[in-house]
C-alpha cells in the first residue's frame, strides 16, 4: 500500500521487506537484505500485542538487524530499519509525550526511561509528530515538516526542511499520497536515513483524481490510528534495539489511550438524533469519520479528497440541491481551509457553516485540536453542537 515501493539500488532494502520484518518474518528480512522482494504483509490487527508476540517481535528484530548489517536506505523509495546508520549528534532537547483533552482520562502512562542521548526524527504530518511523542517520549528528538494549520496537500517544502531531512537518523512519512513531496526532498538532501511509513499495511478507501493512491484520511478511525502508532514503535525499535521494549510499552499504553477517546466520540456522535447525522464538508476528507461512528456523508463544496481541487459551478449546483433536499443543518470546513466557496453555499441555502474543525493537521499548540486526541473531541463536540 506505501507509495515508496522499489528499491534506489542493487543493496537497498525494499520498504516492503522492511514491513515484513516488523511484523516478525526473519526469512523474509534476510531474503530483502540480499536483494529480494518480500511479501508485503497488514499491520497487525491487535492492539496491544501479547507477550508471546511482543517477544517474537524482538526475535524478529535482532535476526532482521543481524542480516541488515550495514546496509541503509539511499531514499524515500524504500524501506528498511538501518540499526548501524550513522547517528548525527541531536539537540539535546527532551521530547515529552503530549497530554490528551482533559475529559479524556489516560489510559497508560509512558515509559520515560532517559536515553544517552535523543535520536534525531523528522516526521512530516502533525499527526506523526504527535504519535511519535508517545511513543518516542524522550528518547527522541522531533523535527516536524508539516506545521500546525499547514495543510499538507500543496505542500512544497522549504530550504529549512531540506536541513531538517538531511540531519535526520530515521525519518517517518504517511504514505498514501499525502506527502509525496518527500519523494524529492529526500532525494534532494542525498539522505541515507532510512524511512518508515506509517499507513503502510492498511488499506485506503478509493481515491480520486487528486489523490490516487486512495483516501488518506485514515486518522479519522481510531482504529487506523492505532495500527500507524503499532508502525511507529516498530520502525523505532529496528533502528533503537535498546529502546525497543520501552517503545512497545509506549504504544501500548498510547494506543489504551486512543480507545477510551474513541468511546468517548462516539458518545458524544450518539446525541446527535439518527436522522439529523449528516455532513456535508469543504472538502471530501471525512468519510473514515462517517463510516466508523454512523454519520452519512451528503456531499462536500470541493468534491475531492485534496482541498486544492477547484469545484465545477455545476458541482456547486447540485451540493446546493441535495442540501435543501436533506435538510442538512451546517456546513463544516476546517480551520486551515480557505471557506469562501463554503460560505457562498452557506449564504444561498441559509445554513450556518462551521470553520473551526481540524482535519489534515492538528492546531497549534494550546489550541482545542493540538494533540490528535484532542482534536477528535473537539470536532466530535463542535459537530454534534452544530447537529442537535
Amino acid at each position: 500500500m506505501a507509495h515508496f515501493d522499489g528499491p534506489r539500488n542493487k543493496q537497498t532494502l525494499t520498504r516492503r521487506g522492511f514491513l515484513t520484518a516488523l511484523t516478525g518474518a526473519v526469512a523474509t528480512a534476510a531474503l530483502a537484505a540480499c536483494g529480494g522482494t518480500a511479501t508485503p504483509t497488514a499491520a497487525p490487527a491487535a492492539i496491544a500485542p501479547t507477550a508471546a508476540a511482543a517477544a517474537a517481535s524482538a526475535t524478529a528484530t535482532q535476526a532482521a538487524r543481524s542480516t541488515i548489517g550495514a546496509t541503509t536506505t539511499t531514499g524515500p523509495t524504500s524501506t528498511t530499519a538501518a540499526a548501524t546508520a550513522t547517528r548525527a549528534t541531536s539537540p539535546a532537547t527532551v521530547t515529552t509525550a503530549a497530554s490528551p483533552v482533559a475529559s479524556a482520562t489516560r489510559a497508560g502512562t509512558p515509559v520515560a526511561a532517559t536515553p544517552a542521548r535523543q535520536i534525531n526524527v523528522a516526521a512530516t504530518t502533525t499527526h506523526i509528530q504527535d504519535f511519535l511523542k508517545n511513543v518516542g517520549v524522550n528518547r527522541i528528538t522531533i523535527n516536524g515538516i508539516l506545521k500546525p494549520n499547514v495543510d499538507p496537500h500543496d505542500y512544497e517544502t522549504s530550504v529549512q526542511d531540506a536541513q531538517t531531512i538531511s540531519r535526520a537518523e530515521i525519518i517517518f512519512v504517511y504514505g498514501v499520497g499525502l506527502d509525496e513531496f518527500m519523494d524529492k526532498a529526500i532525494a534532494n538532501a542525498n539522505s541515507k536515513a532510512p524511512v518508515i511509513t506509517v499507513t503502510a499495511g492498511l488499506t485506503p478507501l478509493k481515491g480520486d483524481d487528486q489523490e490516487p493512491a486512495g483516501d488518506p484520511h485514515m486518522w479519522f478511525d481510531p482504529t487506523l490510528a492505532q495500527k500507524m502508532v503499532l508502525n511507529i514503535a516498530e520502525g523505532l525499535a529496528q533502528f533503537d534495539t535498546a529502546g525497543a521494549a520501552i517503545y512497545r510499552q509506549n504504544a501500548q499504553a498510547y494506543n489504551a489511550q486512543i480507545a477510551q477517546m474513541g468511546t468517548q466520540v462516539q458518545a458524544i456522535y450518539n446525541q446527535i438524533p439518527r436522522e439529523q447525522r449528516k455532513l456535508v464538508t469543504n472538502h471530501d476528507a471525512f468519510q473514515y469519520l462517517a463510516n466508523r461512528f454512523g454519520l452519512t456523508i451528503v456531499g462536500a463544496v470541493i468534491p475531492s479528497l485534496s482541498d486544492a481541487a477547484e469545484p465545477s459551478a455545476q458541482d456547486i449546483n447540485d451540493l446546493i440541491d441535495e442540501i435543501r433536499a436533506q435538510n442538512v443543518k451546517a456546513i463544516f470546513a476546517e480551520s486551515s481551509a480557505n471557506p469562501r466557496v463554503a460560505q457562498q453555499v452557506a449564504n444561498e441555502t441559509g445554513i450556518k457553516i462551521i470553520d473551526n474543525l481540524y482535519g489534515d493537521t492538528l492546531g497549534e499548540p494550546g489550541k482545542d485540536g493540538d494533540t490528535y486526541i484532542k482534536m477528535m473531541v473537539a470536532d466530535a463536540t463542535t459537530i454534534s453542537n452544530a447537529l442537535k
